[in-house]
């Protein structure tokens, strides 16, 4: 239709108009007519849209929203079906996970057939109903947001994309009740929140796309390449190039022409002559420097015409693939949170009857998702339905199905008889904590356990095979440390028989009191062991928190650290408004044979400023009184000599020093050293002798002649460091042991100049408490220790008193032992003194007591290192009397089942013995664990209710949807490695498996080699013995590490190939592996993405190789470089070919391939952009700005479009249109049909016309 230029005949179709309809009309009309007749189409229909809707519309009523009378039963059926499911797993039947995913499977089936119903229910009884209209004609709304108004609302998933497997049954015609509306408004801020995070992240996918392939442009025509993809022929290679003729295999007729396009009417053709596979030119394969060709783009899909040159197909195919991934995040929210993963395809029973599989069958014995025995084909079966009419209905099942019925086995109506294997559904590793229901006893059925210790020495206890772990029903009493137990194994205990018993004492004598503290809300108890006064000193409240005032000089003291428990050598408190301040900086001296508690200072008031020099209110080296304004609203505080440092015109800084002028004629008259000290009465120049200690300075005045500068030297008094005197007022003599010190601290240097203008702390004096060794060893445990307080011993003092002694306390923490340890209603406590009382040493404070709450016998008692831990209890509830009315003999020991064959009985537990014809039974709860599960109790342990039984590891399928999309996406573009990769196959050939308690070692041979694998001890096999495999397969658990791939693949390809064509081979197959991938994501999300577009992102990820030695060119190790542009520098330098570039091939993430781009301009404009210009200018790069960034960046026409500057001349251009021309049969169609194309866009035309 396309090609016939001639005549284009109508088409008469009769059919109901949806979206979709209107879809591919649009589509029709525009490849078979062209932009501007589509136009046409496209604006007839909106006005006769518009026209009708006018005239009538249609709108949403309550009464459209009508629920199926098929609803109650289906919901009757899911709740027997759930019971039934209960019932296995409390048996032991089916692990926790597999009860899990019957529940959420069961309901998601009762969602879906309800769905079904809906439709049914709609399409019979009322099909112009409004919202079936809305939804089934793409207008408004879709089937699932139908099933929720009047199906039920289903699953939610919870914010960490979890099922929660309560669903909402109700619909929102008949109205949520309080349960469902909190899980559905639960399930609905997930879909919120992700719409909002996601949008960002796809963006900012959108941005790196466009960086990594804004350069890439079709500059020429033909790269001449003889290499292309081969692939079957299918609707996606409409557009592209074939590489080679195509030849009827049945005629041997030409029927594609190589290097030309590939149209619909000839995509057809090669299907109706069976072609099978076609070679096609493509972005992966075009050997074009920095650019794609023409043929090897094909068409612009937007014209439906070969791309231009200059056409920038890089920006183009990033937004193809950055844009469904805005798209996605937002519409797939449109549900609401709604758990919308597939149910496996099932084959239900269609009547009652029996199965009979009569040919035998090849299949491997599995065990289903729920628990289920069942059997995986590997051929086709077909299996048939006997049903209680006598028909005989056949059932064909295909290879990779389930297999759930047994031969001659009965099935109901609607029973699932097989089921297909969900494919290429999204996986992840899961755990699920196995929590003890009761308190008992643990017994190991069948498990079998392997010990297994990691790196750091932990050991995990890992089950082998699938079993039963038995929880034997009995109270469980903990017993405290410290604690002894009173009655023996096998006595009997009453209700509130005291089990064992713990007696609490202090260690040294002293006197019993209790206070209220801000860290505790209770009175704590203490044993006051020593308490000591400091003399003339209290402790005053303020505003700014407690101060220590001494009486003789009024000094004081603010606490610096907690006084609640005092270290040895603790700083407690600091000297408030110190007597050795100054109010401006200078320099300090310690004299020589001074003594140590003296030193020297000269003041110096400095300013930094960093201000223009004409600010400057005075002249500089001159003499200032004190408050002069230096500069605006700065004032000196002292009188003395100004100094300014300048620097191109801006202040610095400003110092004034205080002194006397002298001015010297000579500088030989200066009779001492320059800037030292003068003792009095020494001659400094001629006539000028000192009269106090005095700092000498040499200066030039302002004048510039020379002159001496006398500055006044302060001489500060240190006192010693002092013991204080600590008063005794109660117990034991400690005052030996404790010792409280003012201790001075100089923080500054012998002659260090400090600048400032504001006051100074030259000494620091603090108040230390020092402890003895005695004391020391003493406070040292836990219960002991030093506190300062108000006299805690005088009760006329009140806490609430703003003055106090100061007290230094030593205790004793009774409260600890006083505390129950074990919280239980189990544990009594008795306190046996009483306040205020004096304690002797080991003075019994407290008793503790583990009372029994149930009248039965001891029957088990835990110990570790010989001291009892746990003790069990069992009781006459714990054990029954059952009857056996059958001929069958149970030995002690023995466990019965529910529902097990050939055992009496509803109860589940264990044998204890047999009494004629009844046996005891202790009750019992089996929990299934699954292979591979974490253990976490021992047999014969016992545990307490809520105790952590296993860790059961199952893969889980995510839900499906762009949650799990964008990452995906990112993850493969980013390039990144997973946390467990899998490990892959490096040739092919047949497997060989060796297991030994260590490792694991795989062998694969084929006719040419034979190689080794050694695997970790964790990671699974998914291969078997004596397995075909082939080349990078994966041959354990785990996710597919690209970089491993295209390692595995270079290895492979060197040794048969060479470095280069190893690395073409390798890079080619990983880029087919990455845009599989990619497409597989969208896909899964019904988003179509030419294949194209993928391919030129790809091209970018996969172009560069490592050079490891550069060989005979200047490349450099490490540096990335094209695989090509290396292949060019090899060929110019051919004089030593003995000596090429080593290199290995490597992937790079879109991020990363934007960093090493040619164009550091573009790689700095994106990320780490000081890093790259640093680089680029010590390497002294070039940017030849061939991209579109790096042009827009410096200001020049960008490189595309009109502004593209081809490197042919126009005459060459011209040659090779005419070449196109002869070779391309479709060539003069399209030119003639471009007329068609021109658009007038002018409404005043418009209505001349039709006039």
């Amino acid at each position: 239709m396309k090609n016939s230029s001639i005549k284009k005949p109508y088409i008469f179709r009769n059919r109901t108009v949806d979206k979709s309809q209107l879809k591919k009309l649009i589509s029709w009309s525009f490849s078979n007519y062209g932009l501007a007749k589509a136009t046409r189409v496209a604006d007839s229909l909106k006005d006769l849209g518009f026209s009708y809707a006018t005239k009538a519309g249609i709108s949403l009523s309550i009464e459209d929203l009508k629920v199926p009378e098929t609803k109650r039963f289906l919901i009757e059926d899911t709740f027997n079906w759930i019971t039934d499911t209960e019932s296995k797993f409390s048996s032991g039947q089916i692990t926790s996970v597999e009860r899990f995913q019957k529940v959420i499977d069961t309901w998601n089936t009762t969602s879906e057939s309800l769905k079904e119903e809906v439709v049914q229910y709609f399409k019979e009884t009322d099909p112009l109903n409004s919202i079936y209209i809305m939804a089934f004609s793409g207008a408004r709304g879709n089937i699932s947001q139908v099933r929720q108004l009047v199906g039920m609302r289903g699953l939610m998933s919870d914010p960490q994309g979890q099922i929660i497997d309560l669903p909402i049954k109700s619909n929102f015609r008949e109205g949520l009740n309080v349960t469902e509306y909190i899980i559905s408004s639960y399930g609905a801020r997930k879909g919120l929140v992700d719409t909002a995070l996601r949008t960002a992240d796809s963006g900012y996918l959108t941005r790196r796309l466009v960086d990594v392939a804004q350069d890439i442009i079709v500059r020429e025509v033909d790269c001449n390449t003889v290499k292309g993809l081969t692939v079957s022929p299918d609707e996606s290679l409409i557009g592209r190039v074939l590489l080679d003729d195509i030849v009827d295999p049945k005629t041997n007729e030409k029927i594609g022409i190589a290097n030309t396009e590939i149209t619909s009417y000839k995509l057809d053709q090669f299907k109706q002559k069976n072609i099978q596979k076609l070679t096609i030119r493509s972005a992966l394969t075009c050997e074009s420097l920095r650019s794609i060709c023409q043929r090897c783009y094909g068409w612009n899909l937007s014209s439906g015409k070969m791309v231009d040159l200059g056409e920038a197909v890089g920006i183009v195919a990033a937004q193809s693939i950055g844009e469904p991934g805005t798209q996605l995040t937002m519409r797939t929210f449109h549900t609401g949170g709604v758990f919308t993963g597939d149910s496996a395809g099932q084959v239900r029973a269609s009547h009652n009857g029996t199965i009979r599989i009569k040919s035998s069958f090849k299949s491997q014995y599995t065990r289903t998702r729920h628990g289920d025995d069942a059997y995986l084909l590997e051929n086709p079966l077909t299996i048939e339905l006997y049903t209680e009419e006598e028909e005989t209905i056949e059932i064909e099942l295909k290879p990779e199905t389930v297999l759930l019925v047994k031969d001659n086995q009965k099935v109901l109506s609607n029973q699932i008889i097989a089921e297909s294997v969900i494919q290429g559904q999204i996986t992840e590793r899961a755990t699920k904590d196995i929590l003890s229901n009761i308190s008992g006893e643990i017994s190991f059925g069948n498990l079998i356990v392997e010990e297994r210790v990691d790196k750091q020495g932990n050991r995990t206890s890992v089950n082998q095979k699938s079993g039963l772990i038995w929880l034997l029903s009995g109270d469980v009493y903990d017993i405290p440390s410290n604690t002894t137990l009173l009655l023996p194994k096998n006595r009997q205990t009453e209700r509130k028989s005291v089990l064992a018993k713990a007696r609490f004492t202090n260690a040294i004598s002293g006197k019993l009191n209790s206070f209220l503290t801000s860290s505790t809300p209770s009175p704590e108890l203490v044993n006051v062991i020593s308490s000591l006064t400091l003399e003339h000193a209290k402790i005053t409240q303020t505003i700014n928190g407690p101060i220590l005032k001494f009486e003789q000089d009024d000094t004081e003291f603010s606490f610096v650290n907690s006084l609640a428990n005092i270290k040895d050598s603790q700083v407690i408190a600091e000297q408030i408004d110190c007597k050795y301040a100054t109010s401006t900086g200078g320099i300090i001296f310690f004299k020589e044979n001074q003594e140590a508690d003296s030193f020297l200072w000269v003041p110096e008031e400095t300013y930094e400023i960093n201000k223009d020099s004409s600010l400057l209110l005075v002249e500089d080296k001159s003499i200032i009184e004190s408050g002069t304004e230096i500069i605006r609203e700065i004032h000196s505080k002292n009188s003395g000599f100004i100094q300014v440092t300048e620097q191109n015109n801006i202040l610095r800084e400003l110092s004034i020093k205080p002194g006397s002028l002298y001015s010297l004629d000579c500088i030989t008259d200066f009779l001492v050293e320059n800037e030292s000290l003068i003792e009095p009465g020494q001659e400094i120049a001629n006539g000028i002798i000192t009269e106090n200690l005095t700092y000498v300075e040499l200066i030039q005045d302002s004048e510039g002649n020379n002159a001496i500068l006398a500055r006044p030297v302060h001489t500060f008094k240190v006192p010693k460091e002092e013991d204080l005197i600590l008063k005794q007022t109660y117990s034991k003599n400690l005052a030996r042991f404790i010792k409280l010190k003012l201790v001075k601290e100089l923080p500054f240097k012998n002659t260090i100049y400090i600048k400032s203008n504001s006051k100074i702390d030259l000494v620091k004096i603090s108040l230390v408490l020092e402890v003895g060794k005695e004391l020391h060893d003493l406070i040292s445990s836990n219960n002991h220790k030093i506190e300062i307080r108000p006299n805690i011993l005088d009760e006329n003092i009140s806490q609430n008193n703003l003055e106090s002694k100061f007290k230094i306390v030593v205790t004793e923490n009774l409260s600890a032992i006083t505390e129950s340890n074990n919280k239980d209603i189990t544990s009594t406590n008795t306190t046996l003194v009483d306040p205020n009382q004096y304690l002797k040493p080991t003075t019994i404070i407290n008793q503790q007591s583990v009372v029994s709450l149930t009248k039965g016998r001891i029957k088990k008692i835990e110990t570790e290192n010989n001291v009892a831990k746990k003790v069990l209890i069992t009781s006459n509830s714990d054990e029954k009397f059952i009857s056996v009315k059958n001929k069958i003999t149970l030995k002690t020991g023995d466990f019965l089942k529910f529902n097990e064959k050939n055992r009496a009985g509803t109860i589940i537990g264990q044998v204890l013995f047999k009494q004629g014809s009844h046996y005891k039974i202790r009750k019992a709860y089996p929990y299934l664990i699954s292979q591979d599960a974490v253990l976490n109790v021992y047999h014969g342990n016992l545990i307490q209710q809520r105790d952590r039984l296993a860790v059961l590891v199952f893969e889980r399928p995510k839900t499906g949807d762009i949650v799990q999309g964008l990452p995906r996406i990112e993850e493969i573009l980013e390039g990144r490695k997973p946390k467990e990769s899998c490990k892959l196959a490096p040739l092919n050939g047949i497997v060989s498996i060796d297991i030994n308690s260590d490792e694991k070692n795989i062998t694969i041979t084929n006719e040419a080699e034979s190689i080794n694998l050694s695997l970790k001890t964790k990671q699974r096999l998914i291969v078997s013995n004596s397995d075909s495999v082939y080349l990078g397969q994966p041959l354990t658990d785990g996710n597919l590490n690209p970089h491993d791939l295209l390692s595995v693949y270079f290895s492979y390809y060197k040794e048969k190939y060479g470095t280069f064509e190893g690395s073409r081979l390798s890079l080619q197959k990983i880029q087919l592996f990455l845009a599989e991938e990619i497409q597989n994501v969208y896909r899964s999300q019904g988003v179509s993405i030419s294949d194209k577009h993928v391919e030129v992102i790809v091209r970018q990820m996969t172009s560069k190789v490592r050079v490891v030695s550069g060989g005979i060119t200047t490349l450099l190790p490490d540096e990335l470089v094209d695989l090509h542009q290396l292949k060019r520098f090899e060929k110019a330098n051919t004089l030593d070919e003995n000596s090429p570039a080593e290199y290995l091939p490597v992937l790079l993430g879109i991020t990363k391939a934007s960093l090493n781009t040619d164009s550091f301009i573009s790689a700095a404009s994106f990320q780490e952009t000081t890093r790259i210009l640093t680089d680029a200018a010590i390497e002294g790069k070039t940017d030849w700005l061939r991209g579109l960034k790096e042009n827009v960046i410096i200001g020049r026409l960008i490189p595309a479009g009109t502004g593209f500057d081809n490197l042919y001349s126009e005459s060459r251009i011209v040659n090779k249109d005419r070449k196109q021309i002869t070779e391309t049969p479709n060539t003069l169609d399209q030119i003639s049909g471009n007329f068609d194309d021109i658009i007038l866009d002018d409404r005043t035309a418009r209505i001349l016309n039709d006039n």
